[in-house]
């Protein structure tokens, strides 16, 4: 079948937002960046993807990301 355009942007969105922050942006920066209104609007989508808000997963994944870069060096 395939995937509507407007969730296929809202992916690639989501997922350019999420790439930045786990970079080192804060949340409006990588709301902003990718295309999102707001760091409310990007706060939101989050919520309806993964049940969940931004903070909650988004910290961990830095921390860990952080870590292993600290031990790849």
């Amino acid at each position: 079948m395939g995937v509507p355009f407007r969730r296929y942007r809202a992916w690639c969105r989501m997922r350019a937002a999420i790439a930045a922050v786990l970079d080192g942006c804060n949340l409006t920066d990588a709301a902003h960046a990718a295309g999102f209104a707001d760091q409310p609007h990007f706060s939101r989508d989050f919520r309806r993807f993964f049940g969940a808000p931004p903070h909650h997963g988004l910290a961990d994944a830095r921390r860990r990301r952080e870590a292993a870069a600290g031990r790849s060096r």
